[in-house]
């Protein structure tokens, strides 16, 4: 609990995980675990026998005769139930498959086991993939069975099943509530444990494999062949603009919420209203009382969601920029950003603290791994997936998850865990898919960090004051914008 001074209501927001370091497992209960997976699909396989035996029954068939229209309906519900108890089966079994490949993998060497889950997620993704062509006859099956029931029978069955009733006269309809009844349950799913995003993304390259296409192992790969599919990356232009202004761009961060309000405001300032705003960035010169100097680069997110919109355009932030920076490609962004921070008079020896909220926070670890010339000492990122270059042990980095945000888990893996790179999980409510990525979230998450009591996080944030990016006597900033040339 804490008191949010700012509008002096109170806010309850729990952090969820701080990760820090090496983690540890009990083996011995994640195969507990798997066995517990096992029985369940075999009490369910057993149970589908038995609706197989229940259709062939000679009385249900001898019904038929006295009444064929409820007897189809009976055999069709029961071939649904079967169906159902199948599929859930086969999850059951993947389950127990995935927890003990989990486990063999961090037996292996719990120094790697970053790198040994990413392959445990490609070998389940192609073991999907080699079953498919196994499954597929069965499951088109099924379908024409379902298409071929009374309409008036589909319609029953949906409804007993909790979707809308569709019309009587329409064999669509009943089709269509199933559909619209999985997908929302499959966003309200994704919305509440993006974790399973983040194994179902790192196993997409080993599904395709399975499937028979040719591609490369993980995703640094895959980003990449998407990212040439816009062509070569463009040149940029810096520029600064003197005629915006951020409104605490002269109030210095007391602490990690004013960072993450202070890279919210500036934000706004390039919304879907304001395009001619897009790719602004703002650097931020900190005087401590001693007279030492430090800096702030505040890097907002993507600008331009449109996939098909490519590199055509001004737009510096956009959809094939964040493909580059998960394939570990230069990117123009990146190009406009390190030209700012010289342009703004600061030196490769002055502290810097790269803030970043999704791509920016992209953008800010590639800068701080690529040897950019710079002192990069502290990162800060909201939202953001990781890249696939690991941060130096000298940066240290603290690294914000919404538990509803979708984005963090767009790369298929974990962050980097080491006691400088600490990441921060919590949860605030779960809104929509686009809402749960929003400064809003990410505002309350910082305010409970900087009132969290974890060593951890403590650590952490005297770390960022003792280095003169928390709590300076004067500020000053300064907004630059970022174009692509042609």
């Amino acid at each position: 609990m804490y008191d949010d001074e700012r509008d002096g209501s109170p806010s309850t927001v729990p952090l969820t995980a701080v990760e820090a370091g090496r983690m540890e497992a009990d083996y011995d209960a994640m195969d507990a675990l798997a066995g517990l997976y096992d029985d369940r699909s075999s009490q369910m396989i057993d149970w589908a026998g038995l609706g197989a035996r229940t259709v062939a029954d000679p009385h249900l068939l001898a019904s038929a005769m006295l009444s064929p229209a409820t007897c189809a309906e009976a055999e069709a519900a029961v071939l649904l139930a079967t169906g159902q108890l199948a599929g859930h089966a086969v999850w059951w079994r993947a389950d127990a498959v995935s927890v003990r490949a989990a486990v063999e993998a961090y037996r292996l060497a719990d120094d790697h086991a970053g790198e040994l889950c990413r392959s445990a997620d490609w070998t389940l993704g192609y073991a999907v993939g080699a079953t498919v062509p196994e499954v597929a006859p069965a499951v088109a099956a099924g379908f024409a069975a379902w298409q071929h029931l009374p309409a008036g029978v589909r319609e029953r069955l949906v409804h007993r099943g909790g979707s809308s009733p569709a019309p009587a006269s329409s064999a669509a309809g009943a089709s269509g509530g199933i559909g619209d009844t999985v997908s929302r349950d499959v966003s309200e799913l994704a919305a509440e444990h993006p974790e399973l995003t983040q194994h179902l993304i790192g196993a997409v390259p080993g599904l395709l494999a399975g499937l028979g296409l040719p591609v490369g192992i993980g995703m640094r790969s895959a980003a990449a062949s998407a990212a040439r599919a816009y062509g070569p990356e463009t040149g940029e232009r810096t520029e600064r603009r003197p005629d915006l202004r951020v409104t605490d761009t002269q109030e210095a961060p007391a602490d990690v919420t004013d960072v993450v309000e202070h890279l919210g405001q500036l934000s706004d300032m390039s919304d879907a209203a304001h395009p001619e705003n897009n790719g602004t960035i703002e650097i931020q010169r900190l005087t401590r009382a001693d007279g030492g100097r430090d800096w702030i680069v505040y890097l907002p997110g993507t600008d331009d969601m449109d996939p098909l919109h490519g590199t055509g355009d001004s737009d510096v932030r956009d959809m094939a920029e964040n493909l580059r920076l998960e394939g570990g490609e230069p990117t123009a962004y990146a190009a406009g950003i390190t030209d700012a921070m010289h342009r703004a008079g600061i030196g490769p020896d002055d502290p810097v603290m790269l803030a970043g909220h999704s791509q920016g926070g992209m953008e800010a670890e590639a800068i701080a791994a690529s040897g950019s010339g710079f002192h990069i000492e502290q990162i800060v990122t909201a939202g953001s997936p990781a890249v696939p270059e690991p941060l130096p042990d000298d940066v240290h980095a603290l690294q914000l998850e919404h538990d509803g945000d979708l984005v963090p888990a767009l790369d298929g893996r974990d962050n980097d865990s080491s006691p400088a790179h600490v990441t921060v999980r919590f949860d605030s409510g779960v809104d929509g898919i686009v809402e749960n990525h929003d400064f809003t979230h990410y505002t309350l998450g910082a305010a409970a960090v900087d009132a969290s009591s974890d060593p951890v996080l403590v650590a952490q944030i005297d770390g960022m004051r003792s280095d003169g990016f928390l709590g300076a006597s004067r500020a000053a900033g300064e907004i630059f914008q970022i174009t692509r040339t042609h």
